[in-house]
């Protein structure tokens, strides 16, 4: 009754799965059909596993790089802020000059006539 357990390994999954449920339950198909599908099984967790493990390691990489990159990006929006400020600043001071120098034209002219 016992099969061999290189054509056990060798069968695919569904005619595997046909031989185990011929036995009947506790029957040695049915037990070591079992057996055989639980390894399997665990042998793809397995390697599942260690796929999103790798995944998991990337996905970790690119978060960090993220992070640095965004820390980088806040660092210069900073100074740009600070650049239009003072951008601004200047701006508001060429207007008043320009506007003192008017008002001095301006009285110059009038007390000139």
């Amino acid at each position: 009754m016992a099969e061999d357990p290189k054509k056990l390994i060798s069968m695919t999954d569904d005619a595997l799965l046909e031989w185990t449920l011929s036995g009947e339950e506790n029957s040695y198909p049915h037990r070591i059909g079992e057996t055989v599908l639980n390894m399997r099984n665990s042998v793809r967790a397995l390697e599942v596993a260690k796929k999103m493990e790798h995944a998991y390691s990337e996905l970790s990489q690119q978060t960090q790089r993220l992070a640095e990159t965004s820390a980088e990006a806040l660092k210069h929006s900073k100074s740009l802020a600070a650049y239009t400020k003072h951008l601004a600043i200047s701006t508001w001071a060429v207007a008043l000059i320009t506007l003192v120098t008017q008002v001095v034209l301006v009285f110059i002219t009038l007390k000139g006539k």
